[in-house]
């Protein structure tokens, strides 16, 4: 069995006791008035984990967010006592996963940590309130780093919450590899790798970086006094970072696109700023570049794709158009060029001679 050290996630108040007080238990806590008798049923039922009382209530109209008179919500206790299905129905019906109780001010997913490292239902339940979107997402990627769950910390992370600082496990153990700071609150973007580095952007308060990473570091890599370079960090650019399209790295050069169509390249092994270039006019784009012979493709939200001569000089090349919505990325493969649009999936490729 793990053990965690429990103070350093704020889970101290919980070593004497993890049981949720309940009504009858009135000396200790701050109380509050009770509340209306078809609410508190809801908490009861709760507390019993009696899943088809808590559906027909929620039915008939009973407030979710009812607390008993320490605080905790139905969430709370359902959380508390590790019940997956429970947690599924009113994660699902809106229950509110930031909420603290009033006796040990815990959120759901604090007293899922304190129970997660011995208890896998607590663990899946924790995964569960993080992908729904929690508030101590830091606190929860260093428990999954800490107890070497990997579920976890996928959640964590994949949640895009998890900064200003990334995170890295070592993949065989759990255990911290190396941080890197500062970030943005929020990151979309997917890591790039190539030529033997790591590229991660973001670009959302409060700073808004490219970093190209070398593999290899522990411990807290990030640049210091004021440095845009360090051991293990190739080269970095404040602010630059994109949103939500993914760059791109092909033959030797970095592509940023920001979601308004503003294009930067960069040499991918110093950083050095090649080109900035307006792709199309007021189109908006959420999808990532594609890239094959010689070309780079940037696709619009409106359905038009942009065809670009990739390389140290922008030269557009041609456009193409879908008649729908797109907010995915191309993709080529075996001489098809594949795009999904919002009802339609296409293929475009050269036509075979002979046929028109």
């Amino acid at each position: 069995m793990t053990t965690i050290d429990a103070a350093s996630f704020g889970l101290a108040p919980l070593l004497a006791t993890t049981a949720l007080p309940t009504a009858a238990t009135q000396e200790i806590g701050t109380a509050t008035a009770p509340a209306p008798a078809s609410y508190q049923a809801l908490i009861e039922a709760a507390q019993r984990q009696d899943i088809a009382e808590v559906r027909r209530l929620l039915d008939q109209g009973a407030d979710i967010e009812t607390r008993s008179r320490y605080g905790a919500s139905a969430l709370s206790f359902a959380v508390d006592q590790g019940n997956r299905d429970l947690v599924a129905l009113l994660l699902a019906r809106g229950a509110d996963v930031s909420v603290k109780d009033r006796f040990y001010n815990f959120t759901p997913a604090a007293l899922a940590m304190m129970k997660a490292s011995s208890s896998p239902a607590h663990r899946e339940v924790l995964v569960m309130l993080i992908q729904k979107g929690v508030d101590d997402i830091d606190s929860a990627l260093l428990f999954g780093v800490q107890i070497g769950d990997f579920e976890v910390i996928n959640a964590a992370i994949t949640s895009g919450k998890a900064s200003p600082r990334d995170f890295v496990p070592d993949l065989a153990t759990g255990a911290l590899r190396w941080t890197l700071a500062p970030n943005s609150e929020v990151t979309v973007a997917t890591p790039v790798v190539a030529d033997g580095l790591v590229y991660v952007t973001a670009n959302y308060p409060p700073v808004r970086p490219i970093y190209a990473i070398k593999p290899g570091g522990r411990g807290d890599i990030s640049p210091t006094g004021g440095e845009t370079r360090g051991e293990w960090v190739a080269w970095s650019i404040q602010p630059g970072g994109v949103y939500i399209p993914t760059p791109i790295v092909y033959q030797g050069v970095l592509y940023a696109l920001q979601m308004n169509g503003r294009l930067t390249a960069y040499d991918a092994k110093t950083g050095e700023v090649l080109y900035r270039q307006r792709v199309g006019h007021a189109d908006s784009f959420s999808g990532s570049a594609a890239a094959a012979d010689g070309r780079l493709y940037f696709t619009t939200e409106e359905g038009t794709t942009y065809v670009v001569q990739a390389g140290r000089e922008y030269a557009l090349l041609g456009t193409n158009e879908v008649d729908e919505v797109v907010v995915t990325t191309p993709a080529i493969a075996d001489g098809l060029f594949l795009v999904r649009g919002l009802h339609h999936l296409y293929a475009f490729a050269e036509p075979e001679p002979g046929k028109d």
